[in-house]
């Protein structure tokens, strides 16, 4: 499952922000979801970032994380 979530950051002059970043959680699946060719820990929350490759089960396909500035 991907998940958007707003979070707070700091910015550049160290004050609070809020910004939306994607994270991936494998709901106890089968085969597995893999991100950069590592299993992920099953029901655990996963930050993504810009470039990250996923991939599910033992599929060939995989998908490449693109955000936009």
């Amino acid at each position: 499952m991907l998940q958007f979530r707003q979070v707070t950051v700091r910015n550049e002059l160290g004050q609070p922000a809020l910004e939306v970043k994607p994270y991936i959680i494998d709901l106890e699946s089968a085969n597995g979801t893999y991100l950069n060719n590592d299993k992920i820990e099953p029901r655990r929350y996963i930050e993504l970032r810009q470039g990250d490759c996923l991939r599910f089960a033992e599929s060939t396909r995989e998908y490449i994380l693109l955000a936009e500035e």
